[in-house]
């Protein structure tokens, strides 16, 4: 099962006499952290004032080109806090909550979309990477991405890794606690019912 995380290698990075060769292994990162990388390539402060003033949390990006230029050799981030359901430190992963709930948390096909998508009155013409399978629980499931990349063996029930599941609950119920959330109102069929006559584009759905 997976949500979102970074893959891949990083682009090359290119300046007037400057070339990024043989960069590191990508590291344990997000794509916001693109954002804090690029603000100091360019010499921009990446802090949002306004947003601060308005009480908002600070953007989660950490500037990267440290490690990726070679000029240190860990990469600045060890954790990422990926929702409110899950948690990644290291090579592990915590997922908790209901997959089938979330509708996010499954095993697809190796290209997207394809006939794995999910369909429905709740997913409209854009549905969900696949049909949802499995549930976590409130203890989570626990996964060795770096040895199981498609996370299929549930490690939270093996003794040798008790104390690490126990690790990355109480970080995520941690982080949780500042989680940024705000109400975005409720679902709207008529929302998917004009994406979908649009040909799979959102537009205008009420009269």
């Amino acid at each position: 099962m997976s949500e979102p995380r970074a893959a891949g290698r990083p682009p090359s990075a290119r300046s007037p006499g400057l070339r990024l060769a043989n960069p590191p292994p990508l590291p344990l990162s997000l794509p916001r952290s693109w954002y804090a990388t690029l603000c100091a390539l360019a010499g921009v402060d990446a802090h949002d004032a306004r947003a601060a003033a308005a009480g908002l949390p600070a953007v989660d990006s950490i500037d990267l080109w440290p490690y990726l230029s070679g000029n240190v050799t860990a990469s600045p981030r060890s954790d990422v806090h990926l929702s409110a359901t899950a948690y990644v430190l290291g090579d592990y992963k915590l997922i908790t909550g209901s997959a089938a709930g979330a509708g996010a948390a499954c095993w697809g096909g190796p290209l997207y979309p394809n006939a794995s998508t999910a369909s429905g009155p709740h997913h409209g013409p854009f549905g969900t990477p696949c049909n949802a399978t499995g549930a976590c629980g409130a203890g989570g499931c626990l996964f060795d991405v770096a040895a199981d990349m498609s996370e299929r063996r549930d490690l939270a029930a093996e003794p040798a890794h008790a104390a690490v599941l126990a690790l990355l609950q109480q970080k995520l119920a941690t982080a949780n606690k500042a989680n940024f959330n705000p109400s975005r109102g409720h679902f709207d069929q008529r929302a998917c019912d004009a994406a979908a006559a649009n040909g799979g584009y959102w537009g205008p759905f009420i009269d």
